[in-house]
């Protein structure tokens, strides 16, 4: 009797000394930062529960206004969704930041050697990610996921050690003959030969209100920061002679729903949701376009080769994502991550009127070229 009158004691001792994450049918997630915040309601204002640690694990079951719903120590609780991650995020931002190699441009050809005089053994295109195996002049040694190993031209990639300048600059040079002429951001006027007259764009500016959205470095709201930028980019487009609909212009806050109700009332030609991204690695960065379904897909790789070429920031590519206001969209819909705010260059990169016109400008432009 006293055995087992011992073994109840420290069986529920257990659960009282330390913190529960309870476990049920939640979605396993790791804290990717220390000293992480564990909150009683979705805000920064709730009440602090307690402290997670990076590595630990927490069950989400809910999100609500960019943070994370889970259960500690038997309460109810909320995590701000930016600091944690699945475990697919985890390695593929871990491969990202050390040994991946990322396309930055379409119709690139995977080569059997390191020059443009080894036979061709396929293709790949921007926004498709590599492990890197070793280096050879401007070549990149890649691992092709199918047992193969292939060559592809360092230039064409984000890999940071190869900056390649033609002797010659060939005025047909694409990505599809392996000649590139480094690209500069760079503001132009739209030609009034080709405008978005009779077009009509509905920009979505993310969160708002009580949903701030991601937290960037210094406390940054990431609403906040989708607003220094919305005006430049209606008006860009305003003067290329689209219709320019909002589905919010101040700090409010608008559901997903009426988002797209905004979207499906109008005779939209497509829905430009406006976000900006986060991530507890700190070396995390760039602009990537996201889409859903075959019907924006194209829309999407137009929007992303004409950002590619205006801003001077990463090129992540473009992405098939299930995002809500893309999948239950009944028109051509995209989602622009613009830069990440938890990354020091990005966040003053975003925060100058030089990147803020020649966003607008790549966003015209990507418009233009689907259009046309």
């Amino acid at each position: 009797m006293i055995k087992k009158s011992t073994a109840i004691i420290l069986f529920l001792s257990f659960f009282f000394v330390f913190p529960l994450i309870i476990e049920a049918e939640g979605k396993t997630y790791h804290v990717g930062a220390t000293d992480l915040h564990v909150r009683s309601e979705p805000s920064l204002n709730g009440q602090i529960l307690g402290k997670l640690q990076a590595g630990d694990q927490v069950q989400v079951f809910d999100e609500a206004y960019g943070w994370y719903k889970t259960f500690y120590n038997g309460k109810e609780a909320w995590i701000a969704s930016q600091f944690l991650m699945v475990e697919e995020q985890e390695r593929a931002a871990t491969n990202d930041s050390l040994n991946d190699v990322s396309i930055t441009a379409t119709g690139v050809r995977i080569r059997s050697g390191p020059g443009t005089n080894y036979p061709i053994i396929g293709f790949t295109t921007i926004g498709e990610s590599f492990s890197v195996v070793d280096t050879e002049d401007q070549w990149i040694k890649v691992d092709l996921k199918n047992g193969k190993i292939g060559w592809i031209a360092g230039w064409l990639t984000n890999h940071q050690s190869t900056t390649y300048i033609p002797e010659e600059p060939s005025a047909q040079a694409t990505s599809d003959t392996e000649q590139s002429v480094e690209q500069t951001a760079t503001t132009t006027t739209v030609s009034n030969e080709q405008n978005l007259n009779g077009f009509n764009i509905v920009l979505d500016p993310g969160h708002g209100g009580m949903d701030p959205g991601a937290i960037g470095l210094g406390g940054i709201f990431e609403k906040d920061v989708i607003m220094e930028v919305l005006s430049e980019i209606a008006s860009e487009l305003r003067q290329a002679g689209a219709t320019v609909l909002l589905t919010r212009s101040n700090d409010s806050y608008v559901d997903h729903a009426t988002r797209l109700r905004i979207s499906h009332a109008y005779q939209t030609h497509a829905f430009i949701s406006l976000h900006f991204n986060a991530s507890p690695i700190v070396s995390a960065n760039g602009i990537s376009t996201h889409y859903f379904g075959p019907d924006s897909k194209e829309l999407a790789y137009e929007m992303q080769s004409s950002l590619s070429q205006h801003v001077t920031m990463r090129d992540r590519g473009v992405r098939s994502s299930n995002f809500y206001v893309l999948r239950n969209n009944q028109n051509k819909a995209l989602l622009l991550e613009m830069g990440f705010i938890t990354n020091p260059h990005d966040l003053l990169t975003i925060r100058t009127s030089d990147y803020q016109d020649n966003l607008a400008e790549g966003i015209t432009k990507g418009l233009l070229a689907y259009f046309k």
